[in-house]
């Protein structure tokens, strides 16, 4: 079976990261980590604001996933 293409859009934070490492560890898949700063490594950069650059990405893949984390610093 082909591997599944996997869009992880958030993937240059701690959790981003750690998503991307997990899925590369599996070959049933194929993630491509998205991020707007700090894009090293394989990280491609992508404006998800940017209409244009978001359908020229995501039209390629079967399993998409947002990773987003709070961190509550009122405290």
């Amino acid at each position: 079976m082909m591997p599944r293409k996997v869009l992880i859009t958030g993937a240059s934070g701690l959790l981003g990261r750690s998503v991307v490492a997990a899925f590369e560890k599996d070959s049933m898949f194929e993630p491509l980590g998205l991020a707007f700063s700090r894009t090293q490594g394989k990280l491609q950069k992508v404006d998800l604001t940017d209409h244009n650059q978001v359908e020229a990405v995501f039209n390629n893949f079967q399993v998409i996933t947002k990773i987003v984390s709070f961190l509550d610093n009122s405290k």
